[in-house]
Order: structure tokens, then sequence, then C-alpha cells
């Protein structure tokens, strides 16, 4: 009879716990698939939604379609897959696309959608906030709004003007960006109607916060007189600009500095504007070369760029999804995948570590 070698048999042990746990961590992430299951909500009836298209995506470097289904008569819907991958899932509901976040898990889904209708109460621009940068005879901006949909029951505004927005006198339009309730910014198209510099979207305004980015310049002396147009009448507006710089106004008090934050000056209405006459001009009109991005902090510039035209899972009246993969996502996985890593080379070291010892 052989000898009982306690040494050897507890470094087997540990060779063997060693390998278990590095399956344990290994396992999920290369092996494991599982069923994608859910449910459509509309949130306007407060019932299951049946008939709607569900589609799942694929998020990797590209965002591509994988799958196609109908949601049941109870709202159901679900995807057999023998993955484990990134993904996102998107439910057209009249017209209208309604989205999850970037999932890796397969935890049951509710996903809600809303009725569309074509003129909704409740919908309130509560703010614009102005960055705003002079150059050699233009103005640089680039002007946010935040638009409130508080619709009861909540519906979605679809058709041919869901916002409008006009710029000042001598503006031109560069770009705009819009980022619905839950979801990072993507690229819309802006088309005039009636009055010059007027513009209006086509874009869903979803229940919830959407925010409107719009970047433009003014084609005139930084010195001149900038008059800001009828529409921002019972708003809230704020101006954020080079710290260098002074604001006048033709209406006395009716801006107020807020202080200083990130190299910027802040300054906002000391109510709500009561008219349109709301003016303001440079004191310095001198050319400046500082740029938004030396100015800010890195937590600002990390917010400014998540504003940056990004494409995301559009209407199906517009282009299939963009196959630009956004920096959040991008991040997300490559920190998952050296975690990973981290975790497997630590495993193989302790596994081999104990294995050595069991085999002296």
């Amino acid at each position: 009879m052989k000898p009982i070698v306690r040494g050897r048999s507890v470094a087997v042990r540990g060779c063997r716990f060693a390998i278990g746990c590095l399956l344990l961590i290994l396992l999920p992430a290369v092996c494991v698939g599982s069923n994608i299951v859910g449910r459509v909500m509309n949130r306007s009836r407060n019932q299951p939604s049946g008939g709607d298209d569900v589609v799942l995506y694929n998020v990797d470097r590209t965002m591509h379609e994988m799958a196609r289904t109908k949601s049941s008569r109870d709202g159901s819907f679900r995807f057999d897959t023998s993955e484990n991958f990134a993904y996102l899932i998107a439910v057209f509901h009249q017209k209208v696309s309604y989205h999850t976040k970037t999932l890796r898990d397969s935890k049951p889904l509710e996903i809600p959608v809303y009725d569309s209708v074509q003129s909704l109460g409740g919908l309130r621009n509560e703010s614009n906030t102005f960055f705003l940068q002079p150059g050699t005879g233009t103005l640089n901006v680039i002007e946010f709004f935040v638009i409130s949909n508080q619709s009861n029951p909540p519906r979605t505004l679809v058709g041919t003007k869901t916002f409008d927005f006009q710029l000042p006198q001598g503006a031109v339009l560069n770009a705009t960006a819009i980022q619905p309730p839950g979801t990072l910014p993507l690229r819309v198209s802006a088309t005039h109607c009636g009055r010059r510099n007027h513009y209006c979207l086509t874009y869903p305004i979803r229940p919830g916060t959407t925010r409107l980015r719009v970047v433009y310049r003014v084609k005139q002396p930084v010195s001149s007189w900038i008059t800001l147009p009828q529409r921002h009448v019972g708003e809230s507006v704020a101006l954020m600009i080079p710290e260098s710089l002074q604001l006048e106004t033709k209406t006395a008090g009716i801006l107020d500095r807020r202080g200083t934050q990130n190299g910027l000056a802040m300054y906002a209405t000391t109510g709500a504007l009561t008219d349109g006459s709301f003016a303001f001009r440079f004191t310095d009109g001198g050319a400046h070369t500082e740029t938004w991005a030396s100015l800010l902090s890195p937590s600002l510039q990390s917010r400014l760029a998540q504003a940056s035209v990004l494409q995301s899972v559009q209407d199906r009246t517009q282009s299939p999804p963009g196959s630009v993969l956004t920096k959040k996502v991008l991040i997300t996985l490559l920190t998952g995948l050296a975690l990973m890593a981290m975790l497997a080379v630590g495993g193989n070291l302790y596994a081999h570590k104990s294995c050595r010892g069991a085999n002296r």
C-alpha cells in the first residue's frame, strides 16, 4: 500500500480548484449561449403590444441585424441564440423605433412603446444653453435645446414638424444631432420651413427628455449685437463663453453671471424671457484663438464628445442602423476583454503553480 502524501493531495485539490475557477470565469463568456426573451408593452394604453417588428442587433465593431420576429398577442418575443455577445433589441411600433441599451445578459426584457400622434399637448422646450466662441468675423455657436414630452397618457409626437427652431440673423447651419430619452445622440436633418433661418425637424419626440444639438456660425463681427429669435420667450437661457471675454446686454439686468466652470464663464437669464428683445454682444471685439477643447476639463470634454454625431437605430423610414460603434460601447467591450484576459492569465498562473506543486 502506497503511503498517502498529504502535501500532494492538497496541491492536487488546489490545482483542481484553480482550474474550476478559471472555467467558471471563461465558460460564460465563450461557451454559454442563452435565449433572449422579453415583452413589448404599450405604455400609452398600459397593455401588451402585439404585431410589432422586433429586431435583434449584434453590437461589435459594427452593428448589424442578426434576427427579426414579431411580438405575439401578449407582447412576448423570443430569440434563440447559441452565442454570447453584446446586443440591443429594437421594436418598431407605428413606424417609430424604441430600443434598449447595449446588453450582455439574458434577463427578461420589457420594452415600452407609445402610440404616435400628429399633435400633442405637454410638449415644451425647457431650456437653451449656448456655447459661444468668437472668431475672425464670425461667431461659432453650439446650442443645446432640452425638450420635455410630459404628455398624459404618454405618446410620441410624429409628423413633418415635430420641433422647430430659428437661428439668429446671418447664421449658417452646420449640423444637427438629437438625443432621444435614454440613448446616445444621432445625426438628423433639419429643413427650411417658412421664415428665413427657420428650421423644422421630422424626428419623433418620444415621452421623456430629448436633447437637440445645433451647430452654426454667425457671419458678422463679434462686436455687433446678436439678437436671439422670438422662440426664447418664456424659456430659460444660459450662455457659456471663454472667461477672457465680457458680455453686454441691451436690457440691463437680464443676465446674471453664475461663476466659472472649466475655463468658461457662465451667464444665465434672471427669469423667463418676456419678449423677443434679448440681445447681447462681446465688449471685447478682438479675435480669440482659444478653442473649446483647450478650455474644457477632460470631464466636460467627455460630456461634449458624447453629444457628437453618433449613429444609432433610426426609424424604419430612414437609413438602416449605422455601423459606427459608439465610444462608450467600445470602451466597455475593451475593458471587459482586458478584465477577462487578466483573470485568465491570473488563473492560469495559479493553476500552473498549484499543478507544479502537485507533481513535486
